[in-house]
């Protein structure tokens, strides 16, 4: 992957500036006004990686100008030159510090680990403007550089191929980069080049299959005979002219030429066309909204299909959101999302309705001050709602506008959504497993905002144009859950009576020390502390315990349950250290993926729904 990014003298980056992407996520999000350079980072990418043209800043000397990533590239993905990249990542590990505030040696720190070592090249190199390796460190007199060179020699590289070490570092790559203004129709033909870079290996294999008698390479095979030919046009032209490749290599028809060659043909006729019932219109008659969601929509149905690939893929996206109605934005993060699994995602973006649903991503702000670009904040999208207080106040408010109105919007569409809005992470895991049904044939979304106090927000915020449009007869429903906290405070907050089919909000309650139920949110009466990790079967927890290997004082006995049907309280349990397992959100998530993978295991496993679930069933239907 690439963790990082340094340019010089490139677009809105004048001087020497580095630009931060991350390493623990694959979703990247670049935001801030316009203007502010999110777009340069994408296209710097596409110059680098694709060689497309060089945006030089203006009235900077082109010779100044340069692009290096920083890769962080697991072994296993570099299998030529190993002995180039094993030197250079040699390098790069054992480099000394001499600058305090340099952004590499800080990144470089936080891998530190015997485990990325051994694993993983890193490598913290690029390209000038004119295409010669560029080494972020000084210029190409510096010691810096004078003590790289002699690194690799004495690393056994005497005749080091810069140019040749740079085409196989970007051959790694495939960089699909999907601008506002781009030709949909053109770029959503399979054969394209820009389609062929996130074709699974699966397909190509298949064809190399069906390929492997053709004759190539031996006396009577086909480059003999095209060299054959083109040795008698040359005779004819008295070798006043011939055929060159312009390559070092020569010119031979490999299988992967073959291979490409054939997808071409194959798919060149077919375009991409939109089904609406019996009529299909071709991706160029789409309105702008429409074309943007079919690129997401392909890139997603590309990558989501299978994750063995030949090269490592980068999708960049300018502004994902751009012409869709706002009932859209949240599709169309959410199919981002889901592609990062398989791929880095690198976006700007305006809309920051994703803040609260991409689990796992990271987003830095940037701002232009004085003309000098500043990336002022970043946050770790992962338990975002525990970590608002990196996000600046307005956009962290602007970010619960946008989810709204999206939300809002889609209960109308014509495939309309609802929605299930509860607190954390390990809440979502539990109920997207518990719903999976809904989730299918309704259409149900379900999201973590964080906290009680964030759920009660969302209730808030949807519940005013819910009553001011309860003519409207929106087909989609909401259904908002919280947890019950030892200081819930419940009085700023009433069930808006008339919309309760529409949108609700209830808490969970422990009742007779087993049983778990929902009642209404605003209800006063004292009660005590009770999460979704105190409302599970209790059978299946015991047996998740088990699986984990957890410390014996955590525990459970079958024998000590009180009622094999009730819930996961330490009452029912007989099991007073239980509530001191599940101390931070990490330990909740792994638990909660293990308890689906156990649940998934019974014969039955309907028959280990929690019974307060049923309620949340029967308001979807």
């Amino acid at each position: 992957m690439i963790i990082g990014l340094e340019v010089r003298h490139y677009k809105a980056y004048r001087g020497k500036n580095f630009i931060p992407i991350g390493k623990k996520h694959n979703f990247i999000a670049f935001t801030g006004e316009n203007g502010v350079g999110k777009s340069s980072i994408l296209e710097a990418l596409d110059t680098f990686l694709n060689n497309k043209n060089w945006l030089l800043t203006k009235k900077e000397k082109a010779g100044d100008s340069y692009i290096c990533p920083l890769f962080l590239i697991p072994k296993s993905k570099a299998p030529r030159l190993k002995n180039y990249f094993e030197s250079i990542s040699d390098f790069f590990w054992q480099l000394d510090q001499k600058d305090k505030n340099n952004e590499f040696f800080k990144i470089r720190d936080s891998l530190d680990s015997e485990e990325i070592k051994n694993e993983h090249y890193l490598i913290f190199l690029g390209e000038d403007y004119n295409k010669n390796l560029e080494f972020p460190f000084g210029d190409k007199k510096s010691k810096a550089r004078k003590d790289f060179s002699q690194f690799i020699k004495d690393k056994g590289i005497s005749d080091f191929d810069e140019k040749k070490f740079l085409k196989e570092l970007k051959s790694l790559y495939s960089y699909v980069y999907l601008p506002v203004e781009i030709n949909v129709e053109n770029f959503t033909k399979i054969e394209t080049e820009e389609m062929q870079k996130i074709f699974d290996k699966e397909l190509k294999d298949e064809i190399k299959t069906a390929l492997a008698n053709v004759n190539l390479d031996n006396s009577d095979g086909l480059n003999k005979k095209l060299d054959k030919f083109v040795k008698e046009i040359e005779e004819i032209l008295s070798h006043e002219y011939c055929y060159e490749t312009g390559m070092q290599r020569n010119n031979k028809v490999t299988t992967s030429d073959l291979v490409d060659k054939i997808l071409e043909v194959y798919f060149q006729k077919r375009i991409l066309n939109k089904k609406t019932g019996n009529i299909n219109k071709k991706v160029g008659e789409l309105s702008a909204g429409e074309k943007r969601q079919a690129l997401i929509n392909l890139v997603y149905a590309f990558l989501r299909r299978r994750n063995e690939r030949e090269k490592m893929v980068i999708v960049g996206i300018d502004e994902p959101e751009n012409s869709l109605h706002t009932s859209i934005c949240y599709e169309q993060f959410e199919k981002l999302k889901e592609t990062s699994k398989n791929a880095q995602i690198f976006i700007t973006t305006h809309w920051y309705g994703f803040l609260p649903i991409v689990d796992k991503g990271i987003v830095h702000f940037l701002k232009n001050e004085k003309e000098n670009i500043e990336f002022f904040h970043e946050a770790d999208l992962y338990l975002y709602p525990y970590q608002t207080k990196n996000i600046p106040k307005d956009l962290s408010l602007k970010s619960t506008n946008d989810l709204v109105q999206s939300i809002f919007h889609s209960l109308k569409a014509i495939k309309p959504y609802s929605w299930l809005i509860c607190e954390g992470p390990s809440d979502q895991i539990y109920l997207e497993y518990f719903l999976e049904e809904e989730i299918e044939q309704k259409n149900l979304r379900i999201i973590a905002v964080g906290g009680v106090e964030q759920v009660k927000k969302f209730y808030k915020y949807l519940a005013l144009p819910i009553v001011e449009n309860i003519e409207d007869a929106t087909k989609g429903k909401i259904f908002c859950l919280t947890d019950t906290d030892s200081n819930l405070r419940k009085n700023d907050i009433n069930q808006e009576e008339k919309i309760k089919e529409i949108l609700i909000i209830k808490r969970l309650v422990i009742e007779n020390g087993n049983f778990t139920s929902l009642i209404k949110f605003e209800t006063e009466e004292k009660q005590d502390p009770v999460d979704i990790e105190k409302s599970l079967n209790p059978i299946i927890l015991r047996k998740t315990l088990d699986a984990l290997e957890v410390e014996e004082k955590f525990l459970i006995k079958d024998e000590n349950i009180q009622n094999k049907v009730g819930n996961t309280t330490k009452e029912n349990l007989r099991n007073f250290e239980i509530d001191n397992y599940f101390v931070n959100e990490e330990i909740k998530n792994n638990f909660a993926k293990k308890y689906i993978e156990i649940m998934k295991t019974e014969e039955k496993p309907k028959d280990f729904l929690p019974s307060w679930i049923n309620e949340i069933k029967e308001f979807f239907k």
